[in-house]
């Protein structure tokens, strides 16, 4: 191999690494605030007016439907016989721009300022209250948000109307749940529940589906990862409620077979489905709550709802299910003020940053489109180095120049296939961005979820398999083999199109495991969809180019290697750094969840043994299936061995005592990679950096008046790789070490932090956007309190507080530069004495 595939295969590793990391809480907070009116226009004509004004530098588009482009804003009313719309919605907003959209590529229709869509009704009954959801995308230049749905409601006779936080409108006690949207739409399936008592304290709780004709919904039995998913139904945890054995199940009629769509054996229900689950209630007073997950399916398609929510309220016989377990009664919510620090002014810190000279930093994030772009082109250049792509270059090449008599139309050919295999990989991202349209919040999810870290950490370990050579992850080979067909069918465009999709369908044993690295570091961070597609643009250009230069410049193919061994080393190497990826994943739902599985020394000991494995494998230790013996080893692949030696030495390194923190050194290169030093068997630190700490605001607080020093508010996560870059290479150096720990009051907040909160301690606030939040777990909490009182949500971020609450100076998020940071907290500390001073001089003045 030459030196330069040398330097792409030790770069696949720890750019994949870099990208499968990023940090998915930084981002804008919704910048569109909705309102409802009504006019009365006479004659029982009204008109409902939706207004929405919009932050400086945002827009929200237009009503049309441009298919492919962004989503448009929708109203659907739900139905009630005594409204007769009167012609379509109408729009207009402060400034109507309508042209070319630089995110979506096209012609759009937007609004900036302020937005209005209005709706003219005949209506029969003026004291008939109206209801229904709003639908609506907001981008900037950079940025897109898919808020979640809007409910509103209003009354015509009193010209009022409310939208935002409203408990969904489907029936006392019955909901559906479809693909989206307010009508009934095929695949819809209604529930109802029920409570019945069974004997004294011991109640039976029924969940009853009504499914569409040729839907199903199926069983509670779990099919793994590649089946249907299960009808799961889950009680919130509460203290006076006890959940009885497993839930029962019947419907109308029980389908135990084979099932098309899974290709598995699996049971299923037609007609109506019931779910039934005994529990014991202590209080009959206390609401019971929880949630359940199900699918529907018919012979051809599924739906996946999102989560239905459940109560029920024994002594007063009240039951309700719905999308969303937020019920507004003004005398049982909170409002955001018990959120929302009260002494904090963001306008009017005691000391402001560009009053010091330094302003206050703020960062987008770790990844960008460019840098995803960069690194799925690497990951192309790996692919290329693989048996089942490296053989192709010189056939493929050697097929459209020698096999035209017109050599400038052979090298045509040759850069239109590869142009068709760039838009083949650019193509496989467009279900992500359908996903992300219907359901955004799935790619904020993902670097937190546990479950879905643990999925991820089973697919890496699968494909590493693969890549030792074990089994290969293949394609149907009909599927494949008519692809092929299809080339030597049609000539022309459409005859070089499959030539193309070929290519991409048998090379997937050896771009599979590569592609899905790409997938699941680019969906865990903010760009979604978005980073997926550059990055897979990325790939799909490094796999063409070869094609098209070399159809180009024939006589360079006379300087590749041959075709050999070497090829099956790269795939095994690849697939011990899978190997090492996957624990990546399986670390951050440990953190995140608390389990204490994956403390520091397993996972630093799993990446020394990875790169050893390699290093084994390189001078013919350790062999796989298809490996060749090998005779002697080649100055190259000396090169390699030495390469993983040092990255072996390295990471052994991060063993070594670390006096000054009484715990492990930390590693630069594995900051957000590994778990923190301080989450260890042998020396655990509860707090980053052997500081001492609070992860309780209240707490901490408290401390601070006590012990008359101002606070360091700092925000966080488990799964934040930024902060762990902050923790572990800012805060213990001088004189950062010294400031905070001498000075500060240091709380930090975990917003992705799982555990739920006591049951009195759980809420349902309205937020100062005019929305209504769950508070469950202290994630939500701490998360909630930043976004209320910061007007921010990434992490991290920190804030200088006096012990009575007043903002010393503005805050930062992600600051690496030691002296910037250092230059913060002492900024924090002047304004700190300043604002003790104000407040002596206050004090005398009153006495």
């Amino acid at each position: 191999m030459r030196s330069h595939q040398i330097l792409i295969a030790c770069l696949i590793i720890f750019g994949l690494s870099a990208v499968s990391t990023a940090q998915i809480q930084d981002g804008p907070l919704d910048p569109v605030a909705w309102s409802v009116s009504v006019e009365d226009l006479g004659a029982n004509e009204y008109e409902v007016v939706f207004h929405a004004d919009i932050d400086k530098g945002w827009t929200v588009y237009s009503k049309i439907d441009l298919g492919e482009g962004p989503m448009p804003t929708v109203v659907a009313f739900d139905e009630n016989d005594e409204i007769e719309f009167l012609g379509e919605l109408s729009e207009d907003g402060e400034k109507t721009i309508d042209g070319h959209d630089e995110i979506f590529d096209m012609n759009v229709k937007k609004f900036k300022g302020w937005a209005e869509f209005k709706q003219k009704l005949k209506v029969l009954d003026p004291s008939v209250e109206f209801t229904g959801r709003l639908d609506y995308m907001t981008c900037d230049d950079e940025n897109c948000i898919f808020p979640d749905p809007m409910y509103f409601k209003g009354t015509f006779d009193n010209a009022t109307g409310q939208i935002g936080g409203l408990e969904i409108q489907m029936g006392e006690s019955s909901a559906s749940a479809e693909s989206g949207g307010a009508e009934h739409k095929e695949g819809t399936v209604l529930w109802n529940v029920s409570m019945d008592q069974v004997s004294l304290g011991v109640y039976s709780a029924r969940f009853r589906a009504e499914m569409d004709e040729g839907w199903y919904v199926y069983s509670q039995n779990s099919y793994g990862d590649l089946g249907p998913m299960p009808t799961a139904i889950r009680f919130d945890t509460l203290d006076h409620v006890s959940v009885i054995g497993e839930p029962v199940e019947n419907g109308k009629e029980v389908i135990e077979g084979h099932d098309e769509i899974f290709d598995m054996t699996v049971k299923k229900f037609k007609g109506w489905a019931e779910f039934e689950q005994q529990i014991e209630v202590i209080d009959v007073d206390q609401e019971i709550t929880g949630q359940f997950d199900f699918m529907s399916c018919n012979e051809e398609e599924c739906i996946f709802p999102p989560p239905l929510h459940f109560s029920f309220n024994i002594a007063t016989g009240e039951n309700w299910i719905g999308l969303e377990k937020i019920i507004v009664d003004e005398n049982k919510v909170s409002n955001n003020r018990a959120y929302k620090l009260p002494n904090v002014d963001l306008e009017n810190p005691v000391i402001a940053a560009k009053e010091s000279g330094v302003v206050s930093r703020t960062t987008k994030g770790t990844s960008s489109l460019l840098k995803l772009f960069f690194l799925g082109f690497i990951g192309g250049l790996v692919a290329l180095l693989t048996p089942c792509v490296f053989p192709m270059i010189p056939l493929t090449v050697s097929f459209f120049t020698k096999g035209s008599e017109d050599k400038a139309k052979g090298t045509r050919k040759a850069i239109t296939y590869g142009a068709f295999i760039f838009l083949i990989y650019v193509a496989f991202s467009i279900p992500f961005h359908v996903l992300g349209s219907v359901n955004p919040a799935i790619f904020n999810e993902i670097s937190t979820n546990p479950w879905l870290n643990i999925f991820f950490f089973a697919i890496f370990i699968v494909f590493a398999i693969s890549f030792f050579g074990y089994f290969e992850i293949t394609l149907p080979s009909s599927f494949v083999n008519k692809m092929d067909s299809n080339a030597s069918k049609y000539g022309g465009m459409i005859g070089i199109f499959f030539m193309a999709l070929t290519l991409a369908l048998v090379s997937f044993s050896c771009t599979g495991p590569i592609l899905g690295s790409l997938l699941a570091g680019a969906i865990t961070s903010t760009g979604g969809a978005m980073q997926l597609t550059m990055g897979l643009a990325g790939f799909g250009l490094a796999l063409a180019l070869p094609f098209a230069l070399f159809a180009m410049f024939p006589r360079w193919l006379n300087s590749l290697p041959s075709s050999g061994g070497w090829l099956t080393s790269v795939k095994v190497v690849l697939g011990f750094a899978e190997v090492a990826l996957a624990f990546k994943f399986l670390s951050n739902a440990d953190l995140v969840m608390h389990w204490g599985l994956i403390r520091y020394e397993l996972f630093m000991a799993v990446w020394v043994l990875c790169a050893i494995g390699i290093v084994l494998y390189l001078l013919g230790k350790i062999r796989f299936p298809h490996d060749s013996p090998i005779k002697n080893i080649s100055p190259t692949r000396w090169g390699f061995t030495a390469f993983f030696v040092i990255a072996a030495v390295y990471l052994s390194m991060g063993f070594r005592y670390m006096e000054d923190n009484e715990t492990f050194t930390p590693m630069g290169l594995m900051s957000g990679l590994a778990p923190p030093v301080g989450y260890s068997w042998i020396y655990p630190k509860e707090c980053p950096s052997n500081l001492n700490c609070y992860k309780d605001l209240e707490a901490g607080m408290a401390a601070a008046q006590k012990s008359g020093k101002p606070i360091m508010l700092d925000f966080t996560g488990y799964a934040c790789v930024n902060c762990r870059k902050m923790e572990e290479h800012v805060w213990p150096e001088e004189p950062v070490f010294d400031l905070i720990n001498d000075n500060y009051i240091l709380i930090s907040l975990y917003v992705d932090d799982k555990a739920e909160l006591p049951t009195t301690e759980q809420d349902t606030v309205e937020t100062s956007k005019g929305n209504w939040k769950l508070i469950v777990t202290k994630g939500n909490k701490w998360s909630t309190i930043q976004t209320e009182t910061f007007v921010n949500n990434s992490q991290p971020y920190y804030a200088l507080l006096s012990p009575d609450g007043y903002l010393l100076t503005d805050p930062v998020s992600y600051t690496p530069d030691i002296d910037e940071y250092a230059a913060f907290l002492q900024r924090g500390l002047q304004a700190f004495a300043e604002h003790r001073n104000g407040q002596d001089d206050k004090l005398q003045a009153s006495n």
